[in-house]
């Protein structure tokens, strides 16, 4: 599918709806990388005929996942600065 997601044309994969707290998520493959999109948040969609094969890595991740929630992202917190010393 093609969108556009805060300003910017996208080419996503999508993998699964979530509904987080009554906010939807598409939760999706969008350049490599498994990311959430608030659905209201998606403007001009165009569901083409295209097709993809699923990542498996990404399919193994979400089937383990229980939060719902998906982030590559990483991040430090003072509590980490603490244990490293």
């Amino acid at each position: 599918m093609e969108c556009e997601y805060n300003g910017k044309e996208r080419k996503l994969n999508p993998y699964k709806l979530i509904n987080n707290s009554g906010i939807w998520y598409l939760l999706t493959d969008d350049d490599g990388k498994l990311k959430n999109f608030t659905l209201s948040k998606i403007k001009h969609i165009k569901i083409k005929g295209d097709t993809f094969t699923a990542n498996a890595e990404f399919l193994k991740r979400i089937e383990k996942n229980d939060t719902n929630w998906f982030s590559d992202a990483k991040f430090a917190t003072d509590n980490d600065k603490r244990i490293r010393g």
